[in-house]
């Protein structure tokens, strides 16, 4: 009896434990740019995410297999990997699209228990993505915002009067501003956000406190008077880097991206900081997401739709595109449609031309015993006249049959891999997009 409590004791301590490593197990699926991985960028936001916990498995899929977002890369997961998935975790992936002047990043964190998707765009203008990327990728792991479908092509921060906006959201008129003492070219460096936040009629507010013993009760205290506004620290680091972090009084919450600098100029310095207040002056913090004050704030090239991805083996499965008026169909494929309009035409004058010469050559055969089927000459009468003209006629019925059938098999056989689900609808089959005859064999890690 004693032993049989010992082990039922054991296993209640056992099971919060096992449970708190299940639910903080983070599987990354990766970083990619397109279709393309990228190991630098997957080391450091691994390398970040070690802070939240050290049970961490890095995927690697084939860069075939790259096509997906959200919850179609997790039906991949599930299907190729099913002892993984049933571990439960979050699983995670990065898309970044470079551009002219400015980078966009969409990053995505998958529960796999509860099967839900949160959803972060951010874009980065003149910064290094090995220094701000993993903080905003270990932000949106930290504080996932789970909501009904996926975001559509244009970035999340774009979209004005969107899911997120709530009316009641206070409009940023004021920002204190904080730079550290150790700042280097501290004076270039403030007057170049004051000129940024003029431009976009916030009110800069110098503050004297030591942005190294700053608490949360002293950036409360500086934001209470003010319905709305905000602290911006910018902040030396040893070893050349430099913390620049958004305090937003209204919700309460800090976002913060890292530039390393080590042996930037002035000017290089002032490019960096510029790229790094811009995101965050664009920067959602909880119902303010959607706002049009966030999209107001944001350069026009950064508001550019994402690109859809054509990795070749899966292409972007229906989370990509619902939302955003492209329907749940295949995107990337040669055709939207489950068969090409010159497959159906095909079909059709195939079929027609069968029926047609069926009805003919059984019309002919019905007449030919008839007195239309029949010649009378001056001495004679001629039978079956119409039988060579209903011969013809069924021939050719036949051969638009034999032509028929393995066109529209074919055709259909085409067509299978596009089949097409509701707009934001989770499909039967995990992977309606998936093409066996081009997918590469997933490595599933021990």
């Amino acid at each position: 009896m004693r032993s049989r409590l010992l082990l039922l004791l054991s296993l209640l301590l056992m099971w919060p434990s096992s449970s708190w490593a299940k639910s903080n197990r983070i599987l990354l699926w990766g970083v990619q740019r397109g279709c393309t991985p990228n190991p630098d960028l997957v080391r450091e936001v691994e390398k970040r995410l070690t802070i939240l916990t050290s049970d961490i498995v890095t995927l690697s899929p084939d860069p075939k297999r790259l096509g997906c977002q959200g919850a179609a890369c997790a039906a991949q997961l599930t299907r190729e990997c099913p002892g993984i998935a049933a571990q439960g975790g979050t699983l995670v992936g990065v898309v970044v699209e470079p551009g002219k002047g400015v980078t966009k990043i969409r990053i995505w964190v998958h529960d796999l228990e509860a099967g839900v998707t949160s959803y972060k765009d951010e874009y980065c203008q003149g910064c290094s993505l090995l220094s701000s990327l993993p903080p905003m990728v270990s932000s949106l792991v930290e504080q996932p915002s789970f909501s009904e479908g996926a975001p559509g092509l244009s970035p999340m921060y774009c979209q004005k009067n969107g899911a997120g906006a709530a009316a009641s959201s206070p409009t940023v008129t004021k920002i204190h501003l904080v730079l550290s003492s150790d700042l280097k070219h501290k004076g270039a460096v403030s007057a170049l956000i004051r000129q940024r936040l003029q431009s976009i009629a916030i009110e800069p507010v110098s503050s004297h406190a030591d942005s190294a013993s700053l608490t949360l009760a002293d950036l409360t205290k500086m934001t209470s008077k003010e319905p709305g506004s905000q602290v911006l620290v910018v902040e030396g680091k040893p070893g050349g880097k430099v913390e620049v972090s958004l305090f937003d009084g209204a919700t309460q919450r800090t976002e913060a991206r890292e530039i390393d600098c080590q042996h930037c100029d002035k000017d290089e310095l002032l490019v960096q900081v510029k790229g790094a207040v811009n995101a965050l002056l664009a920067h959602c913090f909880g119902d303010q997401c959607g706002s049009s004050t966030s999209a107001e704030r944001v350069p026009p090239e950064a508001c550019q739709p994402f690109q859809i991805l054509r990795c070749g083996g899966v292409e972007d499965a229906p989370d990509l595109a619902s939302g955003s008026g492209l329907g749940a169909a295949t995107v990337g494929s040669p055709s939207a449609s489950a068969s090409s309009p010159m497959t159906r035409l095909g079909k059709g004058l195939l079929w027609g031309l069968f029926g047609a010469s069926a009805a003919t050559s059984l019309g002919l055969l019905a007449a030919n015993y008839t007195s239309a089927g029949t010649v009378v000459g001056p001495s004679d009468k001629f039978p079956n006249m119409l039988m060579p003209a209903a011969a013809a006629a069924g021939g050719l019925s036949l051969l638009a049959l034999a032509a028929a059938i393995p066109f529209t098999v074919l055709a259909a056989g085409e067509s299978k891999p596009l089949q097409s689900t509701a707009t934001g609808a989770v499909p039967s089959d995990p992977m309606p997009f998936r093409r066996a005859s081009s997918l590469p064999p997933f490595t599933c890690p021990k």
